[in-house]
This record gives structure tokens, sequence and C-alpha cells, in this order.
């Protein structure tokens, strides 16, 4: 395990230890994506959006997004891409896009069942107009450094 990998896990760790993952998601992005940019592009959207709602529906009024509070005050979410090989019945072929495995944490309670959970994210998809989530698990995930919440190890 290289230097970088330890400092990750470290994070994931005290992340972790201190909010533990309460809900986990799979998103299949409906584009098929190929490129670990365009993922993190949508990712990035869905994160932004999510916490905004999230906050909305926690307060029970509107918020300017200035005003939502980043993890640790606010919920956090760890993402992880994943390639696993899929067949694409538009085309005929196989192809290997990425999912993503996002977890959350620090809802503060929110979501009372898996069904609450999933009737808020259709939710929030349908007012993005963008349909893409089933549910399953394949591959190993890697985890995306760039765009998730963790605290910091180093004090």
């Amino acid at each position: 395990m290289n230097q970088q990998d330890t400092v990750q896990r470290e994070w994931l760790i005290k992340t972790w230890d201190e909010y533990p993952p309460e809900w986990f998601i799979t998103l299949h992005w409906r584009t098929n994506p190929q490129k670990i940019e365009t993922v993190q592009s949508y990712i990035k959207e869905f994160h932004r959006v999510f916490r905004r709602k999230f906050h909305w529906k926690l307060k029970g009024r509107v918020t300017r997004s200035s005003n939502i509070p980043m993890f640790p005050k606010g919920i956090g979410m760890v993402h992880f891409h994943e390639r696993s090989e899929s067949y694409s019945s538009r085309t005929g072929k196989y192809m290997t896009p990425f999912h993503t495995h996002t977890h959350l944490s620090n809802t503060k309670g929110y979501f009372n069942s898996p069904d609450h959970l999933r009737n808020f994210l259709n939710e929030m998809i349908h007012e993005c107009k963008k349909k893409k989530m089933k549910e399953y698990i394949v591959g190993k995930p890697e985890l995306d450094i760039w765009s998730f919440d963790h605290l910091n190890t180093h004090f």
C-alpha cells in the first residue's frame, strides 16, 4: 500500500469512526459514462443538489445555498466510483461504464427507512429530470478523493 492509499484510508477511518455511514446508495448513470471526469462532474452536481434538498427538508424552509452547512456540521457523503461490465441492448455490445456508491452519514436521523430515502432520491431525481437510479453492487469500488466529505487526520 502506498503513502497516498494510507492517508486516504486514515481519512476514511477517522471520518467513519466519528460519523459512521448510515445509508448506502448505488447510482447507475443513465449515460453509461466511460471517463472518470464525467462521473466526477455528475457526482459533484448530485452532491450539491442532495445537500440543498436535504437541508431544505430538515429545516422545513428554503435556505440560500451559501447558508447550508458543510460537513461535519451538515450531511456527509463519501463516494466510490467503480466500473463493471454490462451489456448494452441499444448497441448490442458489452461495455464497462462507471457507477457510483455513496455512503451517507450525519443525517441526524432524518431518514427513517430505506423507502423514505428512496422516495427522497426519486423525488430529487424527478425534480432534476434525470432518472438514472438502480440498486445493485458489483466490482471493486475506487474512493473518489476529490468530491467526498472527510475529516482531516492532521491537527
